[in-house]
C-alpha cells in the first residue's frame, strides 16, 4: 500500500515520430544518444510543453529510463560495420549503453536527482513507476521523471519483431514519459493509489493467469498484459512490443477513465518468467 500522496502529473505517448520531429532535436542530442535515447527525449521535451506549471527541481528530481530492446538497430549496424571494416565509432558504445539515456536526459534537464535503467522486458516500464513510487514514499525525491522507449527499426530487428508476433504488424518505436510527484497543489488528474508484485517460479502463462485472476478476483479468459476499468480486465493488443505495451496500456487506461463514470482502474503485466506487477490509477 502507497502511504504517501503520490500523483500522476502528465503523460504522453508518441508511436512512430516523424523524422522531422527528431531533426528538431538539439545537435548534441543527436550526436550522443542511440535513437532510443533521441524518442526519450523527443517525449520529455512534449510532455514538458504540454504543462509548463510542471515543477522540475535539481537535486530534488529523478529520471529512470525503461526499455526492452533499446538500441537493438544501433547494436546490428555498428557491428556489421566493425566487421566489414574493422573500423567503429567511438561514440558507438557508449550510444548503445542503455543507461546513458538517463544520464544524458538528466544532464539536458540539469537534474541532479539519481538517474538510472531498468531493462526488465515488457515489465520495464512498470517496475520503473514502482521505482518512482518507492523514492517519493522514502522520502529521496519529490518527484521523478519516467520514461520509456524503444527503436526496433532495422529490417532484422522489424523481422524479429514480426515473428515474435506471429507475423502481425508490430509498432516498433516509440515512447511515452510521465511524472511522479508528491506536489498536492498541482492541478493533478491521478494519483497511484497501490501497485502489488505477484510471483510465480512456475514458468507457464497458465499460472500467470491463475496468480492475476486471484489478484483482481475475477476469472479471465487468457493471460497477456492489459488494463482494468472497475473490474473489468481489458486485454492490450499484441501490435506494440517491449515497454511499449504498459505504456499503451495506460494510455488506454486513462483516457477510458477520463471517458467514463469509473473513477478506478488499474494497469497490469504478466510474464511467463513469473515477474507480474499490477498497478492500480485513482481519478481525482
Amino acid at each position: 500500500m502507497i502511504n504517501t500522496k503520490v500523483m500522476l502529473s502528465n503523460f504522453m505517448f508518441i508511436t512512430d515520430p516523424k523524422e522531422s520531429e527528431i531533426l528538431e532535436l538539439p545537435k548534441h542530442a543527436r550526436r550522443r544518444m542511440s535513437r532510443n535515447g533521441q524518442i526519450a527525449k523527443l517525449v520529455i521535451d512534449q510532455m514538458l510543453k504540454q504543462n509548463l506549471n510542471i515543477p522540475i527541481m535539481g537535486k530534488d528530481t529523478g529520471v529512470i529510463y525503461a526499455s526492452c530492446f533499446g538500441a537493438i538497430d544501433e547494436e546490428e549496424q555498428g557491428t556489421i560495420k566493425y566487421i566489414s571494416s574493422n573500423n567503429i565509432s567511438p561514440l558507438f558504445l557508449p550510444n548503445i549503453l542503455p543507461n546513458m539515456v538517463a544520464s544524458n536526459l538528466s544532464i539536458d534537464l540539469n537534474l541532479q536527482g539519481l538517474n538510472y535503467c531498468i531493462n526488465t522486458g515488457v515489465t520495464a516500464f512498470l517496475e520503473a513507476i514502482i521505482n518512482g513510487i518507492d523514492y517519493i514514499q522514502q522520502g529521496q525525491l519529490d518527484s521523478v521523471i519516467i520514461v520509456g522507449s524503444e527503436s526496433c527499426i532495422s529490417y532484422n530487428a522489424l523481422s524479429f519483431a514480426e515473428l515474435y508476433h506471429q507475423n502481425k504488424l508490430s509498432y516498433n518505436t516509440g515512447g511515452g514519459a510521465l511524472l511522479l510527484t508528491k506536489d498536492n497543489n498541482m492541478r493533478n488528474k491521478y494519483k497511484i493509489n497501490n501497485y502489488k508484485y505477484f510471483f510465480s517460479n512456475d514458468t507457464l502463462a497458465k499460472r500467470s493467469k491463475m496468480l492475476f485472476e486471484k489478484e483482481v478476483n475475477q476469472k479471465i479468459n487468457t493471460y497477456g498484459n492489459g488494463y482494468l476499468i472497475g473490474n473489468h480486465p481489458i486485454l492490450s493488443s499484441d501490435t506494440y512490443i517491449g515497454c511499449l505495451q504498459s505504456i499503451v496500456n495506460i494510455k488506454q487506461l486513462l483516457r477510458n477513465l477520463d471517458e467514463s463514470n469509473m473513477t478506478t482502474g488499474g494497469v497490469f503485466s504478466m510474464l511467463e518468467n513469473g515477474s507480474n506487477i499490477y498497478i492500480e490509477f485513482v481519478k481525482q
